[in-house]
C-alpha cells in the first residue's frame, strides 16, 4: 500500500496527554525509527565533537605552564630550573599529536552531525507535509469555511521551511554547543571550582533573563507566522481572481492589502531580533564581568598557592578555567542563532501540528459506519430538519424541513435564491450535520452510514463546475470509483454530455490539459465535462445543482435529454432556475423560508395557481408570433443532433516552459543589487556593519589582554606586581564586556530591522510584479495560483533566513579573520603564515558545500512548489474533491511529487556532510601544526610565550568564529538562489505591455462608449495553432445594447476579454485588425483608463475577503464609495433586502459573517451574483459587460434584476452574453456567432424572420 493510502486509512490520531510543546522532544513527534536512529547518531557525533574542544583545553593549559616556565628559565639561563629543552619539546609534540587526533575526530563528528540531522529533517518534513495534507483533506467542510485556501501555501512553504531549519543541522549544532558548554563548565569546576564560581557569579541572572526572552521570542515567532499566513491568503485570493482584480482596477488596493498583512509580521520579526540581540549582549556582559572578577580573584589564588606551595592554582590551571569558561561563553553565544531557529520552528510548528492532530467532526477516512450492501433502494427522507451554517448561527436556512423522495424518483427543488435548495444537496452528501432532525436513506440516518461509502453512491454536478489542472480524460476519470476506466467509457460519457465533438477536434484530444481550475475552457465546456464526469460513475443518487446553467440552448437541450436518460432508474434531485429543465420531473418541490411550500407535478402546481404558477409566469418569454409555431416542430427535426461547438476557447495545454538551472540562476545573481536594496535602510546597515566589525574585534582584544597577563607571569614573579596588574586587566575585561554588549544588541537589532524590511520590500515588489503580468502568463502551468503563492512564501523565507542574526555572524567572521591575520603578523609573521596556509582548504570545502546546498535547495524548492500547487488546487476545490470522493487521488499525487525528489536530497546530504566536516576540522589541523611550530620557535627564543598565546588564542577563536560562519553558508546560498528568483519575477515585463503602462498612453477626457470590432483574428498565446476569432466584425453605438449569442466556445467571452485587454489582439494572424473605442484603437489607450470605463459581471462571480459593503464598493477603486451609493447599487441588484436582514447588515462583524471566511461558499449562487451585479452598478460605467450576469438567479430575482439592468443600461453601451433569450429580446442588436465570426446580426424579430441560426436557438427555448 502506498504512503498516501496508508495515511488516509490510518486510525484517528490520539494526541499525547502531555502537550508536545511542553516537552523537549517535540521535534521527534513525527520521526520514524530510522529517523530517531539518525538523530541519535547525529546527537552522539555532535556531543563527541563538543567534548573534543574542552579536552584540547586541558592539554593547552598544561602547555601554558610549560611555556611560561620554559621562557622564565630560558631568560635566566636555566639556573635552578626543573624544565629542560627535551621536556619542553616532548610536551609540545604530545599536544600537537593530540590535536591531530582531535582534528580527525572533529571531521568524523561534524560529518555525522550534518549528514544525520539534515537527512532526518528531510524525512520528517516529508512526513509532516504528507500528514498535514492528509489531515486537511479529512476535515469537514465547515472547517474549510473558516479557513482560506491561501493559508495552506504559507504553511507548507514558509512555515515548514522554518520547522525544517529548527529540526535539521541547527538542532545538531545546538547539541554540539550544549555539550561543549556543559563539558567546559565541568572541566572548569574540576580544575578550579572556587575560581569558576566567581567567574560564573552572573550566571543566575543570565539564565533567568534568557528563559524569559526565549518564551517571548517564541510568541513573536508565532505571531509572525500567523501574519505571513494572512498575507499568503490575500495573495492566493487575488491571484486566483486575477481577471476580476484587473477588470475593476483593484491592483493598487490589493497590493496595499497584501502589505498591510505583512506589516504585523515585520514588526514581530523586528521585536524578535531585538530580543535575540538583548539576550546575546546580556550574556557577553555577564561573561566578561565574570572574567574581570575571575582574573582579580584568580591571581589572588595563584599567589596564595605559591605561598602555600600546594600548586592548587597555577597560571596553566587559570588558563584552563578561563578557556573553559570562555569556551562555554562562546558556545552559548553561537548557540543563539540556532536556538532562535529552533524557537521559531517550535512556535511555527504548533499551528501545523494542531491541524495534524485535529479530529474532524465528519471523518471521510473513518471505517466506522454502516455500508448498505443489500437492497439499497435510495429512498431519501428529510425529517424535521433545522439547520444553519456554523459561521452564521443567526441565519436560519432550513426550518422544520420535511420531505420524502422515493427510490428512482426525479424531484426538482425550486424557489427563490437563498431558500435552502443547494443546502439540501450538501446535507445529502453530509458536508454538514443538521442542528436537529435527520436525513434518512432507506430509513437509516446518514450519520450512521460510512461517509466514504455514502459519497461513492452519489454523482454531483454543481452550479460552478470545478475542473482540475490535468487532462480532460483524467478529469472525467475522477468521477468514477473504479480503478480502471477505459477510453471507450470516457468517450461514451462525453457523447452523452455533448462534449465529445469539441474534444475530438482538439490536437491533443482527450489528453489536452484544461488549465488551472479549468480556466482555459468556456463555461459551457466546463459544465459539459463536469456532467460527463458525473455520468461515468453511474451513481445510485444523482444531484444536479443548476447543472445546465452555463450551457447554450442547443447544448442544454441535448444534455438535458442525456440527464433525463441518466435519471431513469436512479433517485435524482434537481436544483434549477430554468423551469423548462424540470417540467418532466416526477415531483416539483417549491421551497420558501426553509420549508416546503408546495409539492406536486408541473401540471398539478400550474392548476393550483400558487407560488410555482407565479414563478412560471415570470419566466415566460414574450408572446410568440403564431406564424412561427407551425414550423417549430419541423425546425427542431431539421436541427442536427450534434452541436457545432468550437474548441477554440480551450487554448491551454501542458506548457513546458524551460526552467532555468541553478547554475544559470547563480550566474545571473547580482550581489550589488541585493546590497542596493539593503542600502535603502543604510542607517541600519551602516550601524549594523560598524557594530559587527567592532564585535569581531573582541577576539583579538581578548587574546591581547590575556596574552599580556601571561607575559606578566612569564617575566615577573613579584606578588605585589602580579596583584596590581591583575586589577588593571580585570578592569579591561569589564570594559570589553560592556562594549561587546552594546555592539551585540545594536548589530543584531539593526540587521534584524534591515532584513525584515528587505523581505517585506521584496515580497511587495514580487507581488506587484505578479499583478502587472498579462493574463496569458497566468495561464501557464508553472504560474498557477499554488506555484506563485509557494514562490512568494518560500523565496522570501529563504532570504529572511540568511539575514538578521546570520548576517551579523558572517560580518563578525570577516572582521575577526582580518583582525586576527593583522594581529598575528604583527607579533610573529612566521607562525601566522603557517596557520594561513590551511585557509585554501577551508575555502574550498566551504565552496563545495555551498554548491551542494544550492542544488539541494533547488530540488527542494521545485518539489515544494509542485506539491503546493496540487494541494492548493485540491483545497480551493474541496467541495468537488469531497463529492467525487477523490481525497486519496490528490494525496497520492501530492506524495508522489515529494517522493520523487527526496531520494536525491538524501544523497546530497552525505556530500554536504563531508564538505562541511572538512571545513570544520581544517582549523584543528592548523592548530596542530601551529603548536608544533610555535614550540620550535619558542625553544629557539624566536617568540615570547605571551606573543605565542596572543597569536594562538586569536587564531583559535578566530577560526572558531569562521567555522561557525561556515555553518550559515548554506543559508546564504539558499538566499542567493531565492533572491535571484525574486529578481527574475520582479524584472519580468508583460509581453503585450497592457498592464505596465510604461509608455504613456492616451486618456481621453470623455468616453462615449462607441465600440467597433474590425476583422478581429485572435488565438490564445498558449495555443497558437487554434484560431478563436476569425475576422469578427460588429459595432455597438453609443447607448446601444448589443447581445452576443451562439454555442459554447464560439468566442463570445473571448470578445469581452479582448475589450478588457486581458489579451493583446495584435498577436493574431492578420495585422490590419482593430478594436476601436470612440474611434480610438484601444491599443493606444491607457489600460487602466480603458478598464475604468467598463464594468464586468461574469458568469462565475468572485467575491473577496471584505465585508459585503466593501465587496460592492470594490466596483470603483479610484475613489471612496459612500454608503448611500452602496445601498442604492444593492437595491438595484435586488440584494438589499437580503443584506439588511443579516445580523450585521452591510458592515458585518469580522468574527461572525465575513466573506473573507466564507469566500462566498455559504451564499447561494444567486446571492453572490447579485452582489457582483451591485459591484458593477456602483461604478456607473460607460460600458456594461454582462457575461451571463443573471444565469444563477431564480426566475423572480432574474426578472427584478433584469429590470434593474435594463434601467442601468440606459445611456450606456451594453455588451450582453446570454443563453436565456428572455434577457436579450429587447437588445438593440443581436450578434449570432459561430466559429469566431458573426453569421447573423439584427433585432429579435428580424432574426426570427430570417429563419436562420437565431431562429433555431429560439425554437429550442420555446420548445
Amino acid at each position: 500500500m502506498c504512503l498516501a493510502s496508508k495515511m488516509m486509512s490510518t486510525k484517528k490520531w490520539t494526541p499525547n496527554p502531555i502537550h508536545l510543546f511542553h516537552c523537549f522532544n517535540w521535534f521527534l513527534k513525527f520521526a520514524s525509527t530510522s529517523d530517531k536512529l539518525l538523530i541519535f547518531i547525529g546527537a552522539f557525533g555532535a556531543t563527541l565533537g563538543g567534548i573534543s574542544w574542552p579536552v584540547m583545553t586541558i592539554l593547552f593549559g598544561d602547555i601554558v605552564d610549560v611555556f611560561v616556565n620554559y621562557e622564565y628559565a630560558y631568560s635566566h639561563g636555566f639556573n635552578n630550573s626543573d624544565i629542560t629543552f627535551d621536556d619542553f619539546m616532548n610536551k609540545t609534540y604530545l599536544l600537537s599529536g593530540s590535536l591531530l587526533v582531535i582534528a580527525v575526530l572533529f571531521f568524523v563528528t561534524n560529518f555525522l552531525l550534518i549528514m544525520c540531522f539534515t537527512r532526518a529533517a528531510h524525512n520528517q518534513i516529508h512526513t509532516i507535509r504528507v500528514k498535514y495534507f492528509t489531515s486537511v483533506l479529512k476535515q469537514e467542510i465547515s472547517w474549510f469555511d473558516s479557513r482560506p485556501s491561501g493559508d495552506f501555501a504559507s504553511r507548507v512553504t514558509a512555515d515548514l521551511k522554518r520547522v525544517e531549519d529548527g529540526i535539521g543541522e541547527k538542532l545538531g549544532f545546538a547539541f554540539y554547543h550544549t555539550s561543549a558548554s556543559v563539558t567546559n563548565i565541568i572541566i572548569a569546576f574540576i580544575y578550579g571550582w572556587k575560581l569558576t564560581l566567581v567567574v560564573l557569579a552572573m550566571a543566575p541572572l543570565l539564565g533567568t533573563a534568557t528563559a524569559i526572552m526565549t518564551k517571548v521570542q517564541a510568541t513573536f515567532a508565532r505571531k509572525e507566522t500567523e501574519s505571513y499566513a494572512s498575507a499568503g491568503n490575500v495573495a492566493e485570493e487575488v491571484i486566483s481572481a486575477i481577471r476580476t482584480v484587473y477588470s475593476f482596477g483593484g491592483e493598487s488596493k490589493e497590493i496595499d492589502r497584501y502589505v498591510t498583512n505583512l506589516k504585523p509580521a515585520m514588526k514581530s520579526g523586528i521585536r524578535r531580533n531585538f530580543l535575540t540581540g538583548l539576550g546575546t549582549g546580556l550574556m557577553w556582559l555577564c561573561l566578561y564581568c565574570g572574567f574581570g572578577l575571575g582574573i582579580w580573584y584568580g591571581v589572588k589564588l595563584i599567589i596564595l598557592s605559591e605561598q602555600n606551595n600546594d600548586d592548587l592554582y597555577t597560571i596553566g590551571k587559570m588558563v584552563i578555567v578561563f578557556w573553559c569558561v570562555t569556551g562555554c561563553g562562546w558556545n552559548l553565544g553561537y548557540i543563539a542563532p540556532h536556538l532562535e531557529a529552533i524557537q521559531i520552528a517550535r512556535g511555527t510548528a504548533r499551528s501545523v501540528f494542531d491541524i495534524i492532530e485535529r479530529q474532524p467532526l465528519i471523518d471521510i477516512s473513518s471505517q466506522k459506519g454502516e455500508k448498505i450492501k443489500n437492497n439499497f433502494e435510495t429512498n431519501i427522507e428529510f425529517k424535521g430538519i433545522h439547520f444553519n451554517y456554523p459561521l452564521r448561527p443567526e441565519v436560519k436556512i432550513l426550518n422544520d424541513f420535511n420531505l420524502r423522495i422515493k427510490s428512482g424518483e426525479t424531484v426538482a427543488l425550486v424557489g427563490p435564491s437563498g431558500c435552502g435548495k443547494s443546502t439540501i444537496i450538501q446535507l445529502i452528501q453530509r458536508f454538514y450535520d443538521t442542528n436537529s432532525g435527520d436525513v434518512l436513506i432507506d430509513g437509516k440516518r446518514i450519520k450512521d452510514l460510512n461517509v466514504e461509502w455514502l459519497r461513492q453512491q452519489i454523482g454531483v454536478v454543481g452550479q460552478e463546475p470545478v475542473l482540475f489542472d490535468t487532462s480532460i480524460a483524467e478529469n472525467i476519470r475522477l468521477g468514477s470509483k473504479e480503478k480502471t476506466i477505459s477510453k471507450e467509457d470516457i468517450e461514451r460519457a462525453c457523447i452523452e454530455a455533448n462534449c465529445h465533438e469539441f474534444i475530438d477536434k482538439l490536437p491533443e484530444k482527450y489528453e489536452t490539459y484544461v488549465g488551472d481550475k479549468g480556466a482555459q475552457l468556456s463555461g459551457g465546456q466546463k459544465q459539459r465535462i463536469a456532467i460527463a464526469r458525473a455520468l461515468i460513475s453511474k451513481p445510485k443518487i444523482l444531484l444536479l445543482d443548476e447543472a445546465t446553467s452555463a450551457l447554450d440552448l442547443q447544448s442544454e437541450h441535448l444534455v438535458q435529454s442525456a440527464l433525463d436518460r441518466a435519471s431513469k432508474g436512479r433517485t435524482t434531485i434537481i436544483v434549477a432556475h430554468r423551469l423548462s429543465t424540470i417540467i418532466n420531473s416526477d415531483r416539483i418541490i417549491f421551497i420558501e423560508n426553509g420549508k416546503v411550500l408546495e409539492s406536486g407535478t408541473h401540471a398539478d402546481l400550474m392548476t393550483s395557481k400558487g407560488a410555482y404558477y407565479r414563478l412560471v409566469n415570470t419566466q415566460k418569454s414574450e408572446p410568440k408570433d403564431e406564424k412561427y409555431d407551425n414550423q417549430l416542430e419541423t425546425n427542431l427535426l431539421k436541427r442536427s443532433t450534434t452541436v457545432d461547438s468550437d474548441p477554440n476557447s480551450l487554448y491551454g495545454k501542458e506548457v513546458t516552459q524551460e526552467v532555468p538551472k541553478e547554475e544559470e540562476i547563480l550566474k545571473e545573481f547580482s550581489q550589488m543589487r541585493l546590497l542596493r536594496l539593503l542600502w535603502i535602510d543604510k542607517i541600519y546597515i551602516v550601524i549594523g556593519l560598524l557594530c559587527s566589525t567592532l564585535f569581531g574585534l573582541n577576539v583579538p582584544a581578548y587574546a591581547f589582554i590575556f596574552g599580556s597577563l601571561v607575559d606578566v607571569f612569564a617575566t615577573n614573579q613579584d606578588h605585589d606586581v602580579l596583584y596590581n596588574e591583575s586589577v588593571i586587566y580585570a578592569i579591561y575585561f569589564v570594559a570589553l564586556g560592556a562594549g561587546i554588549a552594546v555592539t551585540s544588541i545594536t548589530q543584531i537589532s539593526s540587521f534584524g530591522i534591515a532584513s525584515e524590511r528587505l523581505t517585506m520590500r521584496l515580497r511587495k515588489q514580487a507581488f506587484s510584479s505578479i499583478l502587472r503580468q498579462e493574463i496569458g502568463w497566468f495561464d501557464q502551468q508553472e504560474n498557477s495560483t499554488g506555484s506563485l503563492c509557494s514562490r512568494l512564501s518560500s523565496d522570501a523565507a529563504n532570504i529572511q533566513g540568511a539575514s538578521g542574526s546570520r548576517m551579523s555572524v558572517i560580518s563578525q567572521a570577516v572582521s575577526t579573520f582580518l583582525a586576527s591575520c593583522i594581529f598575528g603578523f604583527v607579533f610573529n609573521w612566521k607562525l601566522s603564515l603557517l596557520t594561513l596556509a590551511f585557509m585554501p582548504f577551508i575555502i574550498f570545502s566551504v565552496m563545495l558545500s555551498m554548491r551542494i546546498v544550492s542544488k539541494l535547495s533547488t530540488t527542494d524548492k521545485e518539489a515544494t512548489e509542485q506539491a503546493s500547487k496540487i494541494a492548493i488546487e485540491a483545497i480551493s476545490g474541496i467541495r468537488t474533491v469531497v463529492s467525487l470522493n477523490q481525497e486519496k487521488y490528490f494525496l497520492q499525487k501530492y506524495t508522489q511529487v515529494l517522493d520523487d525528489k527526496i531520494g536525491l536530497a538524501k544523497r546530497r546530504c552525505i556530500w554536504n556532510g563531508l564538505a562541511l566536516g572538512v571545513a570544520e576540522a581544517m582549523p584543528m589541523f592548523s592548530y596542530s601544526a601551529a603548536f608544533l611550530y610555535g614550540g620550535i620557535l619558542a625553544s629557539r627564543g624566536e617568540i615570547k610565550s605571551g606573543d605565542f598565546f596572543k597569536i594562538i588564542e586569536t587564531m583559535i577563536y578566530g577560526a572558531m568564529v569562521i567555522g561557525q560562519s561556515v555553518i550559515f553558508t548554506s543559508d546564504y546560498q539558499k538566499a542567493k538562489i531565492s533572491a535571484q528568483n525574486m529578481f527574475r519575477l520582479i524584472d519580468r515585463q508583460p509581453l503585450n505591455q497592457t498592464n505596465n503602462n510604461i509608455t504613456p498612453k492616451e486618456k481621453p477626457n470623455e468616453c462615449l462608449g462607441e465600440l467597433s470590432f474590425r476583422g478581429i483574428h485572435f488565438f490564445y498565446p498558449n495555443r497558437r495553432e487554434v484560431s478563436v476569432l476569425n475576422g469578427l466584425s460588429f459595432k455597438a453605438r453609443k447607448g446601444e445594447t448589443v447581445a452576443l449569442v451562439g454555442s459554447s466556445g464560439c468566442g463570445k467571452s473571448t470578445s469581452i476579454q479582448l475589450l478588457e485587454r486581458f489579451y493583446e489582439c495584435a498577436q493574431g494572424k492578420i495585422v490590419n485588425k482593430l478594436t476601436l473605442l470612440d474611434g480610438n484603437d484601444i491599443r493606444n489607450l491607457d489600460t487602466q483608463w480603458l478598464r475604468s470605463q467598463m464594468a464586468l459581471v461574469s458568469q462565475e462571480p468572485i467575491l473577496f475577503s471584505y465585508n459585503i459593503r466593501d465587496n460592492i464598493a470594490y466596483g470603483d477603486n479610484s475613489r471612496f464609495v459612500a454608503m448611500d451609493e452602496v445601498v442604492e447599487a444593492a437595491s438595484k441588484a435586488n440584494i438589499h433586502e437580503f443584506i439588511k436582514d443579516l445580523p450585521h447588515g452591510f458592515c458585518l462583524s469580522p468574527n461572525r459573517y465575513i466573506i473573507h471566511k466564507l469566500k462566498g461558499t455559504q451564499l447561494s449562487g444567486g446571492q453572490k451574483q447579485r452582489i457582483a451585479i451591485a459591484r458593477a452598478l456602483v461604478r456607473d460605467p460607460k460600458i456594461l459587460l454582462l457575461d451571463e450576469a443573471t444565469s444563477a438567479l431564480d426566475s423572480n430575482s432574474e426578472k427584478l434584476v433584469q429590470k434593474a439592468l435594463d434601467e442601468a443600461s440606459k445611456g450606456r453601451t451594453c455588451i450582453v452574453i446570454a443563453h436565456r433569450l428572455t434577457t436579450i429580446q429587447n437588445a438593440d442588436r443581436i450578434i449570432v456567432m459561430q466559429k469566431g465570426v458573426s453569421i447573423e446580426e439584427g433585432r429579435h424579430h428580424e432574426l426570427l424572420e430570417n429563419r436562420g441560426a437565431y431562429h433555431q436557438l429560439y425554437s429550442v427555448q420555446t420548445e
